[in-house]
């Protein structure tokens, strides 16, 4: 995963620190929802699961993350299409795994930025 964060803000037109934030709080928020997701798809509930994945297809669209919005985009189909089966479980997983590689960026930037001792940063 690709992450420009300077050059994504500025086409967005907000401020570094603002972009910032809220990578923060789409990661805070999308990793917080991963285990309820596990939950619904265990338990088949297919409107709970394209809901969420509805929400995080325009939270990462927004935002240029284009690898988690695509994720997204496919479990969204694949929940309405068989939420119980192990293409959601796999996209889930695959979700995680992208979520996980966005705090590593996250981290190493903040460091990188001096950012390392910010309460609100990673």
């Amino acid at each position: 995963m690709k992450l420009n964060r300077r050059a994504t803000a500025a086409e967005l037109r907000i401020s570094d620190e603002l972009y910032d934030d809220l990578l923060h709080d789409f990661l805070g928020n999308a990793e917080a929802a991963l285990e309820p997701l596990a939950a619904n798809t265990r338990e088949n509930h297919p409107d709970e699961i394209s809901g969420f994945a509805h929400m995080l297809k325009g939270s990462a669209a927004t935002l240029k993350l284009n690898v988690i919005r695509q994720a997204a985009q496919e479990l969204e189909a694949a929940a309405r299409a068989d939420p119980g089966g192990s293409a959601a479980r796999e996209i889930i997983a695959e979700l995680e795994a992208d979520l996980e590689e966005l705090r590593g960026l996250l981290s190493t930037e903040d460091i990188a930025h001096g950012h390392e001792n910010d309460p609100d940063c990673g």
